[in-house]
This record gives C-alpha cells, sequence and structure tokens, in this order.
C-alpha cells in the first residue's frame, strides 16, 4: 500500500535490517495483524453506535464468526493481485517496446506518462483495499457487500484515482529526467563489499583495487583530540568493554580490539589511512560526526592538524551537522556538503557545494534544484542494480555503494544505452513522494 511512501523512515536503514528472518517476521505478523482486523472488525461499530464499554465490543466481536468475512477478503485480495499484476505487466510491456524502439527522449516521456499512470493504480490499490475493510463490517449481508467491490462505482473511483494519482506524481517530482554527464562511484565507510570490515585499514587496500572515485570515511574525535575512523560514538570490545570515543584517549584505544558486526579489528587513525589513501592517490569524502557541543577553537585544530594532508588528497567533507559545516567552511578550503536522510533547503549558498541525501528522498525536483546551483547531489545507500539505475536516471551524480565495482558496471552500462522499463517501477515502489 502506497502509505508507506509518505512515512519519513528512509529505505536505506530499512534495507539494513532486511533478511530472511526479518522479513520473515514482518510477513507473519502482517498477516495476524489482517487476521485480528477482520476478526475484531465491529469493535468500531459496537463501542460507537451502540455504546457499549470498550471491553465489551472486544468481548462481543471476539464472539462472532469470521469464515465468510475471510472468504470474502480472500477472494477480494486474489481478484486484486490478478487485476493489478496484468496492469504493471502491460505498462511493462509498453515501456519495453518503447525501449526497444524509440529514441532515448521518446523512452524517458513514454516512461514518465506510464510513471503518472502507475502512480494512479496505486492509489486505486490503496482505495480497494480500504473499501474491502469498511465492506467487510457488512459481512452479515453478503451479497451487498460483493455488490459494493464489483459495481460500477468501483471503475469510476479507479478512474478519478488514476487522474488523482497522475497529478501528484508530476507535482511530487516523481519522474526521469536527463542524467548527467559524469557520474561518482563512492565507496561506503570504505568497503568494497558489502560484509567487509567498515572504516578500517584492512578493508582500504582492497576497495581501492576496485578504483572507486571517492571513498567515504567516518570520523571522530578522541578525548584527546586525535580523530580516528568509526561509525559508531561507542565501540565494544572483544573483552566486553563499552568503550566511549569522545571520552577515551587514543593511547588507550588503539590498543583494544573491537568487534563489530562479526568483524574483531583494531581501530585506525585518520592520519594513517589518509596516508595510505595519499599514497595510492586515492581520494576521500570524509564524514565528519561531531556533535553541536564542539567549539570554534577544536575545528581549527582540527584544520591544522589534517588540512594538509586532506588538501593533498583532494578530500571533500561532509556532515549531517549542519552547523558544524557551516563553521568549518570559515577555515577550510577544502570542499563541503550537507549529509542528510531528508530533502533539505537548497540554495546557492557555497558552503554546501554538494548535497547526499538517502536515495529514496532524491527526486526529479530535488536534482533539478541542485542542478541549477552547478552543485553535485550524491545519492545513499545504494546497493540494488534498479537502486542505482533509477539513481542515474533522475540526475543523481554520485552513488554512494557498499559495491563499488558492482555499481560502475551498472552505470557504464546503463550509459551507454538508457532504458526504463524497470526504473519506473522501482520509481514506484521505492521513491518516497512529498505529497
Amino acid at each position: 500500500m502506497p502509505f508507506a511512501q509518505y512515512l519519513a523512515l528512509p529505505k536505506t536503514f530499512v534495507d539494513m535490517v532486511s533478511g530472511f528472518w526479518a522479513n520473515t517476521i514482518f510477513t507473519a505478523c502482517y498477516l495476524v495483524l489482517i487476521l485480528l482486523l477482520i476478526k475484531f472488525r465491529h469493535i468500531s461499530y459496537f463501542a460507537i453506535y451502540q455504546d457499549y464499554s470498550l471491553l465489551n465490543a472486544i468481548k462481543i466481536s471476539a464472539r462472532e464468526g469470521m469464515a465468510s468475512a475471510i472468504q470474502l477478503f480472500l477472494k477480494s485480495i486474489i481478484r486484486l493481485v490478478v487485476a493489478s499484476g496484468i496492469g504493471f505487466a502491460l505498462l511493462y510491456f509498453l515501456q519495453l517496446f518503447a525501449d526497444t524502439f524509440f529514441d532515448v527522449n521518446n523512452r524517458r516521456l513514454i516512461a514518465n506518462i506510464l510513471l503518472a499512470i502507475t502512480s494512479g493504480l496505486m492509489y486505486v490499490i490503496t482505495a480497494y483495499i480500504l473499501n474491502l475493510y469498511v465492506t467487510l463490517l457488512t459481512t452479515d449481508h453478503k451479497k451487498d457487500a460483493e455488490k459494493k467491490l464489483n459495481g460500477s462505482s468501483i471503475f469510476l473511483q479507479g478512474l478519478i484515482l488514476i487522474v488523482i494519482g497522475a497529478g501528484s506524481t508530476l507535482i511530487s517530482g516523481n519522474y526521469f529526467i536527463s542524467p548527467r554527464e559524469k557520474y561518482l562511484v563512492i565507496a561506503h565507510k570504505g568497503v568494497s563489499y558489502p560484509n567487509a570490515v567498515p572504516n578500517s585499514l584492512i578493508a582500504l587496500k582492497r576497495t581501492i583495487a576496485t578504483h572507486p572515485d571517492y571513498i567515504e570515511i567516518d570520523i571522530q574525535p578522541t578525548k584527546d583530540g586525535v580523530y580516528v575512523l568509526t561509525h559508531n560514538t561507542k565501540v565494544k570490545t572483544v573483552s566486553g568493554e563499552t568503550l566511549d570515543i569522545s571520552k577515551t584517549n587514543w593511547s588507550t584505544l588503539k590498543t583494544k580490539k573491537v568487534t563489530e558486526d562479526g568483524h574483531q579489528f583494531y581501530l585506525t587513525s585518520f592520519s594513517k589511512y589518509i596516508d595510505l589513501a595519499n599514497n595510492k592517490k586515492q581520494k576521500l569524502l570524509v564524514e565528519l560526526k561531531l556533535n553541536q557541543t564542539i567549539t570554534d577553537e577544536q575545528l581549527k585544530q582540527f584544520v591544522a592538524k589534517y588540512g594538509k594532508q586532506m588538501k593533498e588528497n583532494k578530500s571533500e567533507i561532509q556532515s549531517m551537522n549542519q552547523n558544524v559545516i557551516k563553521r568549518i567552511y570559515q577555515y577550510t578550503s577544502l570542499t563541503t556538503g550537507l549529509l542528510s536522510p531528508v530533502k533539505n533547503t537548497v540554495d546557492g549558498n557555497k558552503i554546501s557545494k554538494f548535497y547526499a541525501i538517502e536515495y529514496s528522498k532524491v527526486d526529479a525536483h530535488l536534482s533539478s534544484q541542485i542542478r541549477q546551483y552547478n552543485k553535485d547531489l550524491y545519492s545513499w545507500t545504494v546497493n540494488d542494480k534498479l537502486d542505482v539505475e533509477t539513481a542515474y536516471m533522475i540526475g543523481v551524480n554520485g552513488v554512494i555503494t557498499d559495491k563499488p565495482r558492482e555499481t560502475r558496471t551498472i552505470l557504464e552500462n546503463i550509459s551507454e544505452k538508457l532504458t526504463y522499463r524497470r526504473a519506473f517501477i522501482s520509481m514506484i515502489l521505492n521513491q518516497q513522494s512529498d505529497i
């Protein structure tokens, strides 16, 4: 159901916890929830219209049969799945025809038209499911209930919702634009594959071998001002200790083997890491993980300590802390940019020379705005082939990924011949709308 399109939870974070067991448990819970909704569908009637107490309404609803309601539900869902499957398949083959016989501009035009229609169909699916639940309240009159789901009014409602869906798609920016002339592949957390040791010297050489344009890393200061590579503010050692990075000296941290996601390794100092990167002529995208309490003096010390190495490296600096970006910009000539899990205001200021936005929040409007100001747009964390293709087709020119080698291959192949038959479905399912 496209209600999920309006949730603020970035898809990147959902992908991080996805897996066979997580998806199985979620599906099981979802099915149980549906059965509970069917079983207790009359609670609102008894509690509101009959003025029963909530407890009595629950007891009465629990005694009612649900066989006819489940039968109607299954019949309606099967009908919906078959009808929507045919609809999506038809749209897919229409785009396949356009991709085969039309030039790239007309392919994109057809894709945007089909995208608007597909968005409308998603609204129809949502309306149908809501209508189904409301109809389940009247399953005592089964024939009347089925008429409500089969009547001509559903068709009329569907046409109206397709028009609304098409309009909202265009207004929200969920459509394709011409790709950027250049694109960058950025290795997320310094890894070349998802299960590698993140932010580590161990993974650096292997990642460099995949030839990313940048390697993205996370750094933060220790108690004595030494910056180390780590995404987490606290680390757990193999001996069971939990150490707060900002409250522990580097002399202590460097002797502790830490554990993260099944890996055991020693933390790496930023100075040592960038030395090796410079030796290999590998540019870095450095995320500063700093809180609001950091002082201007501490930022000056950071630039004084690492600025020379970073200039040699041609590093770029990003942070989710917009205040930090504004302040550090005063002390360095390095390129700085804003990192964000949501859309942010885009303007012509010189402070944010690029924007790194979570990929399910990126759309054509945002991409076009950033392009107008001659700035770069990076999307993160993009690992799936469909997501890489979609990001490219909406004008992103930097992809932060756990799979730099595979992503490079995908981008090189798709830039040779743009095809939209898969991407317009991905746009509907994954890109989150503003309206």
